[in-house]
């Protein structure tokens, strides 16, 4: 149980990630959503609002790198340890 609140302690991001019941749009939000195929390399460095499903992930060490996809088009994404993304985040989205 120490080992636990612990953990929990150290993991400043947990109220930032969890498995989430499947987004069925029963509410509106103020969200902007950007459509995979619509990325454009002046999205490069930026946080942006994409809907797809995980293809693959590939952890390594502080930093996960995932493929999101959306019907035939792909981006790649990064997940990696800083002051807003914990280790326990990266292990997460890593799988």
């Amino acid at each position: 149980a120490a080992e636990a609140d612990a953990k929990d302690a150290e993991d400043y991001a947990k109220d930032r990630y969890a498995v989430l019941p499947m987004a069925q749009s029963q509410e509106k939000t103020s969200r902007v959503w950007n459509k995979v195929k619509e990325l454009t390399s002046e999205a490069v460095g930026k946080r942006v609002l994409v809907r797809a499903r995980l293809h693959t992930t590939r952890g390594t060490g502080k930093q996960c790198f995932m493929i999101l996809r959306d019907r035939q088009y792909t981006v790649q994404g990064i997940c990696a340890v800083n002051d807003v993304i914990s280790k326990g985040m990266v292990k997460f989205a890593a799988g």
